[in-house]
């Protein structure tokens, strides 16, 4: 189990998770190509961007940080 007191870190992590998900369905429903998006390079200068950038190492800490 993870405790948001021990483990703060990960919760802008969370934070932009979840808004990727809700901002991402929604798109797709309006006909968004993510795939075309994600072959894309990036200069990271979109939050969703950035969230790409980083999720593969933010996604090791946090299991890292749960043992898994």
């Amino acid at each position: 189990m993870l405790s948001h007191e021990q483990n703060h870190e990960f919760m802008g992590f969370f934070t932009e998770a979840l808004e990727f998900v809700f901002a991402a369905s929604d798109l797709i429903e309006c006909g968004w190509d993510v795939k075309k998006w994600v072959s894309q390079a990036s200069t990271a200068s979109h939050p969703f961007a950035n969230f790409r950038v980083d999720y593969l190492l933010n996604l090791a800490a946090l299991k890292q940080a749960l043992g898994s």
